[in-house]
């Protein structure tokens, strides 16, 4: 579920690949709405690459077992391609928590 994205200290240890920025990006955004913008991201990924993030983050299974997820249906996908799809998932996260965490600069500027 989504509330596995909540930040706390072990933040960066409960996302398998989580690059140590985005978590310091996460932690420095009100948790409720990292929450909300991490869920609208996943939500708006290409179908491959949401399966991808969602299968690791929220059930977190290996990359072997998603390639076998994806065969069974019908997906034919190797591991590495699925890391991509991963890495580039987690880029899209980063570029929006950066996003997020400037929109609250700006209205605490207000």
């Amino acid at each position: 579920m989504i509330t596995d994205l909540v930040p706390d200290p072990d933040f960066e240890s409960n996302i398998p690949g989580w690059p140590a920025e985005a978590a310091a990006l996460a932690l420095a955004v009100d948790s409720q709405a990292i929450r909300e913008v991490m869920l609208l991201t996943v939500n708006s990924m290409r179908p491959t690459r949401r399966m991808v993030m969602r299968y690791q983050i929220w059930e977190k299974l290996s990359f072997a077992e998603m390639e076998s997820r994806f065969a069974a249906n019908g997906v034919d996908v190797d591991q590495q391609t699925l890391k991509q799809w991963y890495a580039e998932g987690l880029m899209e996260l980063v570029k929006a928590v950066r996003a997020a965490k400037e929109l609250q600069r700006e209205i605490s500027l207000l």
